[in-house]
């Protein structure tokens, strides 16, 4: 007997959900798991259901259950012999069923689907389910209850959004759907649709890549391009205020950045893919982020990214020579790590009151920022216009920063206490003699 133990809202219950080694079906079965049922998970990829039952396992012996709450069916959903084997896994029980398994063609129009790829989309969104649901309304009505939810898209209703053979397919399961609340309803079946919208790591997500094209609510999109953790990072910082996707090419990183990041979107394939990069709106975009550790792969697709229409386009390039020349041409910003590190390191290392500095033109130049300290009497700067600073050569005064206020700096712009003065030196052998010229005299303090 495996009934799940403890006091969960589905203890005692069986539920059979489709499509569990990934995406929203792989979310319901643990969720369900965890709630204390016992769950028939169906999935076509063995590995994948593998993978659930290893995370599961985990939960069952972190909770101290002494034996497995999980049962799992390996097979295509849109075969008989599927189907039985399912029904025999649930042990003449169900509670509730959960049909989330759904393949896509792609952005097909209706003039070039052949048979083949139709008859297999509706196999597996629609003759599947209705098979699944047919097996399992028998024991629903014998006991008096039961719960059905078809796991549809926005194709259901949007007929612009997708393939011809996909939306057919959702379109129609709506109508069954309705049409199994018609008849059974009465009878204690619950039947719901849930539309979801894109969703990453799953079958579809993975082997068609219009699933997120289309008028899918694209506009001022953030995209960044995968270099492991930095575009991990990244995402998570801002996925909760902006759109964001990634795009990644290898299938087990995709995996584990959906499984990861809340609300951003996984696409598998390349930058460098320009259909791809068409079809997910790219015109639209506000940033392109090209953040692999490939400095020639990271120049060329955000090279093309701007050529598409991207509004602005920053990379990462590790080898400092590339720097100043892709700089300032089509690619707006460049950042070098190593330059990047060496001015962390120099605001450490600077005397005076310096809170940052960065190295330019490959170390050199310096840009500084630094705080004014002391009174007219105390300080050599302070209470002066910039154009009477006596500055040492090759040093310029960009800005000044008060109060949260930027001012460009003009030569009739007077210097505060507690003002910070950003400098460009082109020689950074006069840093010395700006460390000196900020420092505050004895009698300030």
């Amino acid at each position: 007997m495996d009934q799940a133990p403890g006091n969960g809202r589905f203890a005692g219950r069986t539920y059979i959900v489709t499509g569990a080694g990934s995406g929203i079906g792989r979310a319901a079965a643990l969720r369900l798991i965890h709630e204390g049922a016992v769950v028939v998970g169906v999935d076509i990829a063995p590995d994948r259901l593998d993978e659930l039952a290893d995370d599961e396992l985990a939960h069952d012996v972190a909770e101290g259950f002494p034996v497995s709450t999980l049962r799992t069916v390996a097979g295509d959903i849109a075969l008989r012999e599927t189907v039985e084997r399912v029904v025999e896994a649930a042990r003449g029980r169900v509670d509730g069923l959960a049909n989330v398994a759904g393949v896509m063609e792609g952005f097909v129009p209706p003039v070039a689907i052949d048979d083949h790829v139709w008859e297999r989309v509706m196999d597996v969104n629609l003759t599947g389910p209705m098979r699944l649901i047919r097996a399992v309304l028998p024991l629903m009505v014998r006991a008096g209850t039961g719960s059905i939810v078809n796991v549809a898209s926005d194709a259901s209703f949007d007929a612009t959004v997708a393939g011809a053979a996909y939306t057919a397919s959702k379109h129609a399961l709506v109508g069954y759907t309705r049409n199994l609340a018609f008849f059974h309803g009465p009878q204690g079946v619950r039947a719901n649709l849930l539309a979801a919208g894109p969703v990453s790591r799953t079958t579809i997500a993975e082997s068609i890549r219009s699933e997120f094209s289309g008028r899918r609510g694209c506009e001022g999109v953030r995209v960044p391009v995968p270099g492991e953790p930095e575009a991990e990072r990244l995402a998570e910082a801002i996925e909760s205020r902006y759109q964001v996707k990634i795009i990644e090419m290898n299938p087990a990183r995709c995996r584990y950045l959906s499984d990861t990041l809340d609300s951003t979107v996984i696409l598998q394939g390349s930058a460098s893919d320009r259909d791809l990069l068409i079809e997910e709106n790219i015109s639209d975009a506000d940033v392109f982020l090209a953040l692999t550790n490939d400095d020639e792969a990271n120049i060329m697709s955000s090279l093309l990214a701007k050529r598409l229409g991207a509004r602005k386009v920053m990379c990462i390039i590790n080898n400092p020579a590339y720097v100043d020349l892709v700089q300032g041409g089509d690619i707006d910003i460049a950042i070098s790590p190593q330059l990047a590190t060496i001015g962390t390191l120099l605001t450490h290392v600077r005397r005076g009151d310096i809170v940052s500095a960065h190295s330019l033109r490959r170390g050199a130049a310096e840009a500084i920022e630094v705080i004014a300290h002391g009174d007219v009497r105390s300080s050599k700067v302070i209470g002066r216009p910039i154009g009477n600073i006596v500055l040492p050569p090759g040093t310029t005064i960009g800005a000044v920063i008060r109060d949260e206020q930027v001012l460009i700096a003009h030569d009739s712009t007077v210097i505060e206490s507690g003002d910070h003065v950003i400098l460009f030196l082109v020689d950074k052998k006069h840093i010395r003699d700006v460390e000196r010229l900020f420092q505050a005299g004895l009698t300030f303090f």
